[in-house]
């Protein structure tokens, strides 16, 4: 139901598993009431761990930890009856399963996303309890491996995939340009990354502006794309805008909730008049309204050149996206990004100082 990236592998993992026709299958839907419509989309059974009463709500509210499911996994347990937990997560979003009295009745099987070195050790200590571990890339392999002493012994490692029947590069990009208002010889720099803390758009933004100063001659024809959303729980995008005079080179992805239309814009606040159906309704896209694969292919056959600039990442999706796609990508080489930009012959950024350093 959600756009994000745990949510588009789980559905792709579930759809996967449902059409074996050899399991029955339970979803717990941590952001899914029961009064959702959508809840019915899916063909195997879906619950939702929203509370449904005021009062559940209150005792909701007293545990930040009960949105990533722990609400109601005992009941689930209790009524589903699993002989196999997936979770594919951060620690503190699955570790609740671990302390779970029905711990063990199920074989639990996590994946989750390890985005530095060194970890937690409580975090290595919650994974060589779990049955099965898979990683997202090699570099969590390595590392919890190498943190365990080799405890941990990971099955395999479940990269993501992209949708290469939506994600492809278009036959011609200047005619594709054109269809969205863009001029022929424009330069497109663009990035898809949630408005997080630990993603580096201030320096995003600063490198670029700093580009700008030093090449005269494509000050005119050269953009910074943002796809993000704001408002958000990470920077003020538009006091970054404005900090480093950007206005005139920063465009972003809009959404109208009233028809769905998608397109291209400079920084209009986090609501602006829709082109297509004229009403106000049209916000840079979030978890809860996106684009589908297919408007995002079209979003990023707009680049010339696709960046990930992120402190850490425990995949990093976008940059598969992007390559699908045909743009190249140029990513920093720590993380799982240090994985994923060398598998797809990333450009690498160095990092030449590090926080303990």
């Amino acid at each position: 139901m959600l756009n994000t990236g745990y949510a588009i592998y789980a559905r792709e993992v579930l759809t996967r598993l449902y059409n074996t026709d050899k399991y029955t299958i339970a979803e717990l839907g941590c952001y899914s009431a029961v009064d959702n419509p959508k809840r019915f989309d899916v063909p195997w059974r879906l619950y939702s761990n929203l509370p449904s009463s005021n009062e559940e709500s209150q005792a909701y509210s007293t545990n930040a930890g009960y949105q990533f499911g722990e609400w109601r996994f005992e009941d689930v347990c209790l009524d589903f009856r699993p002989d196999v937990v997936i979770d594919i997560r951060d620690w503190w979003m699955l570790e609740f399963a671990e302390r779970s009295p029905f711990r063990p009745y199920y074989h639990w099987a996590i994946m989750p996303t390890v985005d530095s070195d060194p970890q937690q050790e409580q975090f290595i200590s919650t994974y060589l309890n779990a049955d099965s571990v898979f990683t997202y890339s090699e570099y969590g392999k390595d590392t919890i491996e190498k943190a365990s002493n080799g405890h941990i012994n990971v099955l395999d490692i479940a990269s993501p995939g992209a949708d290469c029947n939506a994600l492809q590069p278009v036959s011609d990009k200047n005619a594709h340009r054109r269809a969205a208002g863009f001029v022929d010889d424009v330069i497109i720099i663009g990035t898809v990354m949630r408005n997080q803390r630990r993603k580096l758009y201030p320096n995003l933004i600063a490198s670029f502006r700093k580009m700008l100063d030093e090449n005269k001659e494509i000050q005119d024809k050269a953009f910074l794309y943002l796809h993000t959303s704001y408002p958000d729980l990470g920077w003020d995008i538009p006091a970054l805008i404005r900090q480093y005079d950007m206005g005139n080179h920063t465009l972003m992805t809009y959404v109208c909730n009233s028809c769905a239309h998608f397109f291209p814009s400079f920084f209009q606040d986090a609501k602006m008049a829709c082109p297509n159906c004229g009403r106000p309704n049209a916000r840079p896209p979030n978890t809860q309204v996106g684009v589908t694969p297919e408007q995002l292919s079209s979003i990023l056959n707009w680049f010339d050149l696709y960046v990930q600039y992120s402190v850490c990442e425990g995949f990093g999706m976008p940059q598969v996206e992007a390559a699908a796609c045909g743009v190249p990508v140029l990513t920093v080489d720590y993380s799982a990004m240090q994985s994923v930009g060398k598998n797809l012959k990333a450009t690498m950024i160095d990092v030449p100082l590090f926080a303990w350093d």
